[in-house]
């Protein structure tokens, strides 16, 4: 047993020093490489980016036509719905009369429905 881990500790530190030398020494004659990477980072991404979105592009085409007929087809919502939550949310719980700040709220709230400019 203490063979076996005297030969694993000596081809241990013989592959780790080859590894250091073959790093180094790929580090050495591509140095121009390494400098270009770390200087271009973000072209880099953004070329790889790009590059994504070429590839995608062409599926955009073979989308069924069916499926965007059905997207025309959809109803509009009704934007009374959206008029009377925000109202909601402006006027008070009791009957009384409206602050100007109430009412300059409620005032905004029309105008931005209605597209009335006051």
């Amino acid at each position: 047993m203490q063979g076996k881990s005297i030969q694993y500790q000596k081809l241990l530190g013989k592959w780790s020093k080859k590894h250091r030398d073959l790093q180094r020494n790929i580090f050495e004659k591509h140095k121009e490489a390494f400098d270009w990477l770390e200087n271009n980072s973000k072209q880099l991404a953004v070329g790889s980016i790009a590059g994504l979105f070429m590839l995608t592009n062409p599926i955009v085409p073979q989308i069924p036509a069916s499926f965007s007929a059905n997207l025309a087809k959809e109803e509009p919502f009704d934007k009374r719905v959206f008029l009377v939550f925000d109202l909601k949310n402006v006027l008070p719980s009791d009957v009384r009369p409206l602050t100007l700040d109430e009412e300059a709220k409620v005032t905004e709230v029309l105008s931005r429905t209605f597209g009335i400019h006051t």
